[in-house]
């Protein structure tokens, strides 16, 4: 008997069959988890790690073939977590801050069933970070009571941090309490309310915590030694006044071709003869040590000249002055109507070091037939030249050539002298200290104006 169903549907039922048995059997078959993840790197309690990490984890099996993901979990403590990322793969790259303890795990999922945690670990990433430099400038290393001390850190910096984003602090004493509280703000100013020599301190933190310290050391005195009436008369230790009420003092006096010197009405009055020389008259101060401080002030004026010209007529005050057989060797602090001239002058070498600019001019000088104070001033290894109270230069102090002080006088020019006063500066006793000696003197030389 023939077959009466077609053998092409007769294949199509068998395929049916066998598409619904595989289906069957695929639904019957158990979905199961993957494998929980075993975290490599870094391990536990590991240190030194590197900020920029890849974390790394042994794979996870997954019995159904299926897809996995993993879910990577970090935070600086073990709450909290937050995700990182997700990968396909068994590593996970990281950059994390220096210096810093992290907890990690790793969470895998096939999709299909619930997910699965590794353990928890931890680990410390390397100091990576270099400490700031510290650094700071201050306005002046010497001041006085009245001084506001200016600090500026700006020169800060750090290789991983702005200078902007910098803190610092202060402590102006260096007693162990800190001036200021921490502050982006890199400059400041301090006033000291007592004499001392003072260590400044200055902290810099950057923005991993690191600190580093240095210090400078300032000085704050009584007074400000550039500003004329600034000392305490209680600071002047009379070493010689001379008022020329006689003499006493055993000034040079006489008339003869070159010069004529007289005391008369409380002045000392001279006149230089010669034409093309200036006349020095001195008397020598054998207790004005250079390592002291001191002032030597002198009211002087000039009378009367008949020189060619204002640069022959300077006159004023010579100190540190040697008189030699041949040469002689001096600091002059000398004007005429309107200009001065502070120099060095060795003319035994032949030397003549200007102080100040060559005939500088000044407003400060009183005309002719007026009185001008003119005051030398050194303190601290420094001098400091008033006319008429108004400081006109500083120049660092040179060792004397000797102990003469006294006058110079410009040719054909007359000069009255008022007073010369010699103090040493220094919280002392009061009371005028014998220290003149009997030796004085005067001596022409060639005029260097």
């Amino acid at each position: 008997m023939k077959n009466l169903i077609p053998k092409s549907i007769i294949n199509t039922l068998f395929l049916f069959l066998v598409l619904v048995g595989v289906s069957c059997s695929k639904e019957d078959e158990k979905q199961v988890q993957p494998s929980k993840p075993i975290l490599k790197f870094p391990t536990e309690l590991e240190i030194d790690v590197n900020p920029e990490v890849d974390l790394q984890w042994q794979a996870s099996n997954d019995e159904n073939d299926d897809e996995i993901e993993y879910s990577v979990y970090y935070n600086k403590s073990p709450n909290n977590w937050i995700l990182a990322g997700k990968t396909n793969y068994p590593y996970y790259h990281l950059n994390l801050e220096s210096n810093t303890t992290y907890y990690w795990y790793i969470s895998v999922s096939d999709g299909n069933t619930p997910s699965v945690d590794s353990d928890n670990r931890v680990f410390k990433t390397l100091n990576t970070n270099t400490p700031p430099v510290a650094s700071f400038k201050v306005s002046q290393e010497t001041g006085w009571l009245e001084t506001k001390f200016e600090f500026d850190a700006s020169e800060c910096t750090d290789q991983q941090d702005p200078t902007s984003d910098l803190k610092v602090r202060w402590d102006f004493e260096n007693d162990g309490t800190w001036d200021t509280e921490w502050s982006t703000d890199k400059t400041v100013t301090h006033k000291y309310d007592k004499v001392d020599n003072y260590t400044v301190k200055l902290e810099v933190k950057d923005s991993e915590d690191e600190i580093v310290a240095t210090e400078k050391q300032v000085t704050v005195n009584l007074f400000d030694p550039a500003v004329y009436g600034n000392i305490p008369s209680s600071y002047f230790q009379n070493v010689f006044i001379e008022n020329f009420n006689d003499n006493s003092n055993k000034w040079y006096t006489g008339e003869d071709d070159e010069k004529i010197a007289k005391i008369q009405n409380g002045q000392y009055e001279i006149t230089c003869l010669q034409e093309g020389r200036e006349h020095l008259f001195w008397h020598k101060v054998v207790n004005l040590v250079e390592g002291s401080d001191f002032q030597i002030e002198s009211k002087i004026k000039i009378t009367h000249s008949d020189a060619n010209s204002f640069h022959d007529m300077f006159s004023g005050l010579i100190w540190g002055h040697k008189n030699k057989p041949v040469g002689n060797g001096y600091f002059n602090f000398k004007f005429n109507v309107n200009r001065f001239r502070i120099s060095d002058e060795n003319s035994e070498s032949d030397t003549y070091d200007d102080w100040s600019d060559y005939y500088e001019t000044s407003n400060y000088i009183n005309n002719i037939e007026n009185y001008n104070t003119i005051t030398i001033r050194k303190y601290n290894n420094q001098y400091y030249f008033f006319i008429n109270g108004e400081k006109v230069l500083e120049h660092q102090f040179k060792t004397f050539y000797g102990e003469n002080i006294g006058f110079s006088i410009g040719y054909n020019t007359t000069c009255k002298i008022d007073y010369l006063y010699i103090n040493k500066i220094g919280k002392t006793k009061s009371g005028i200290h014998s220290n003149i000696s009997t030796e004085s003197g005067s001596c022409s030389i060639k005029n260097n104006d």
